[in-house]
């Protein structure tokens, strides 16, 4: 995940302009919420959905064969990435969302996007009714159209 952010740092950096907003669902969004305070210049928000529970306080629930799967140099890394002392230096506005059903499916992943909401200054934290782990879905697709239209 580390490659990713910097990969995406370098992106932002050639691509960038006055005016910058950053979207990223599932891992996407660990790397936006990663590299937010480091990007210069800062975006004006970042918009986390589905913001996957890959931080050093998700290990504590994660399963044993999920860590025997993603293996030894990623799990090193992800003991690397704090959630808790990322979102409290947070120095950009967020929107977090994260889909009602997929919250069933996949708790961690409900509890990071609750805990990083609460713990960033300048968050909002939405429930997308009746959705699963799935961007592309219709109701997922208008929550993001309602946050984009208060873009000024």
């Amino acid at each position: 995940m580390s490659d990713y952010i910097q990969s995406f740092k370098d992106f932002y950096n050639k691509y960038k302009s006055h005016n910058n907003y950053i979207l990223g669902f599932s891992y996407g969004a660990v790397i936006a919420l990663s590299a937010a305070n480091e990007l210069s210049p800062r975006p004006k928000k970042i918009y986390l959905c589905s913001l996957s529970p890959d931080f050093k306080e998700d290990l504590v629930k994660m399963r044993p064969w999920i860590k025997k799967l993603i293996g030894k140099r990623r799990l090193a890394d992800i003991k690397k990435r704090s959630a808790i002392k990322i979102a409290k230096n947070l120095r950009v506005a967020s929107v977090i969302f994260y889909g009602e059903r997929e919250a069933k499916k996949y708790p961690e992943l409900k509890i990071r996007c609750e805990k990083t909401a609460y713990l960033a200054r300048n968050s909002k934290l939405i429930v997308v009714k009746n959705v699963s782990h799935k961007l592309n879905d219709s109701e997922y697709i208008k929550s993001i159209q309602q946050e984009l239209k208060q873009i000024s």
